[in-house]
Parts: C-alpha cells; sequence; structure tokens
C-alpha cells in the first residue's frame, strides 16, 4: 500500500488507475505524467511538457477508444522515462531520445576495465528474450517495461544511467540490480565517446530501479511497495 499511499498523497490523477481495478481501465496520458513525476519527484509541469514533446514527434500514442482519451502502454511509458532521461532541454526530447533509444550495445565485456560490466546475455536472462530483442538500447528498455508491466519481477530492479555530452546523449548503461550484486550493461556508438572529448560539459542523468516499477505497476494497475 506504500505506493498508493505516496501517490494519493501528491494529490495527482494517478490514484484513479488504482481504484478501479477491477474495470480493467488502462492508464491515459494524464495518469501517466503523473505517475512519473511522482516515480522521479519532478514537476507534473515538466513532465507533461516532455510526454507534449513526445506527442507532437509522434513517439508515444495519441488516440485511443472509448472517450477519445489515447491509453498508455509499456511503450509509452518506456519513452517518457527515456526522453526524460535523454536531455535537459525539453525543447530536443524527441531528437535525444531517438539518439538515445539508436546506441547499440557496446559488445562483449571480458576486458572490461569495471568488472561490474555484464554481456548482453545477463539482461536476456534476466527478460527471457534474445538478443536481437534487446541490441538496442530502446529495445531494451521497451523490453524491460513490457517485462515489469507483464508481472511482478522480485529478483530484479531495472534503472539506466545516460552520458550526455553537448546536450545530446552519447552512452548508456542499464543498470541492473538483484539482491547480491548490481550489473551494468553498456550502449554506444563506436567513435562517439571519442567525439565527446571537446566538450566542456558532460552530464550523467539517471533513472533509479525503483521508477520503472513504480511506472509498471501503474500501467498494470498493480499497487506493491517499493
Amino acid at each position: 500500500m506504500q505506493l498508493l499511499h505516496l501517490i494519493c498523497k501528491s494529490g495527482l490523477f494517478v490514484v484513479a488507475a488504482f481504484e478501479r481495478g477491477s474495470q480493467s481501465m488502462p492508464i491515459t496520458p494524464v495518469e501517466l505524467v503523473g505517475t512519473v513525476a511522482v516515480a522521479l519527484g519532478v514537476p507534473v509541469g515538466t513532465v507533461k511538457n516532455y510526454d507534449r514533446r513526445l506527442m507532437e514527434a509522434s513517439l508515444r500514442t495519441k488516440k485511443g477508444h472509448g472517450r477519445g482519451s489515447a491509453l498508455m502502454g509499456a511503450e509509452d511509458a518506456a519513452v517518457l522515462l527515456a526522453a526524460i532521461a535523454s536531455t535537459e532541454e525539453i525543447g530536443r526530447a524527441a531528437e535525444c531520445v531517438l539518439m538515445l533509444y539508436d546506441l547499440p550495445f557496446a559488445g562483449k565485456t571480458s576486458d572490461h576495465p569495471r568488472n561490474e560490466y555484464e554481456d548482453i546475455s545477463f539482461l536476456c536472462d534476466a527478460l527471457g528474450s534474445t538478443e536481437k530483442e534487446v541490441n538496442t538500447f530502446g529495445k531494451a528498455i521497451v523490453a524491460i517495461m513490457r517485462h515489469l508491466v507483464g508481472g511482478d519481477d522480485p529478483k530484479h530492479y531495472f534503472g539506466f544511467e545516460v552520458s550526455i555530452a553537448g546536450g545530446a546523449p552519447y552512452a548508456a548503461d542499464l543498470i541492473i540490480t538483484t539482491p547480491k550484486k548490481t550489473r551494468r550493461i553498456e550502449f554506444y556508438r563506436k567513435g562517439a565517446i571519442g567525439n565527446t572529448i571537446d566538450a566542456c560539459l558532460r552530464v550523467k542523468r539517471e533513472i533509479t530501479g525503483s521508477a520503472p516499477v513504480i511506472v509498471a505497476n501503474a500501467i498494470a494497475e498493480r499497487p506493491r511497495a517499493v
């Protein structure tokens, strides 16, 4: 009940997704925005502006059935979380999230200097997916959200960290936390990191593992303490 209490306390519309669970009504854009705002601890207006940019670029669902409100799924949640992580410049949200989504898996990690990095097979085992289904950051984050919406996974928390230079993402790490360890899977385009050397400002933006769980539970109408 912790999640339900948190969202009620914030006075946001997302509580409706929990109260009407018996009706199996999917989450709306307003509810998704409110849920993400609570999960990330950022103003609703900020998340709404990111969402608007994605809608205008046809990167999230626009229309639904019934009363005409779009119905949000795992793909919509994934792109909204990724867009917020990809840039601080809301006007560039659509451009930057596409750049982030296009980042490929960095390759084998047997000789990586940091031992917390894993091969993509680690993610495949966690999700029950094939390498082809998660070999770019975009495919991976969508697969993760589908996995979380599909059911509870108490063995894994999935977060991610995006590296930005010149206002645009050039690399990303998936962060997978289990009861025994935390591991990373690296995504970047070969040569891209070298191109950021002259950038005077580099920042990292991280979505922690609890946020995707909160958002997935709202979509699945499955309250759970995190």
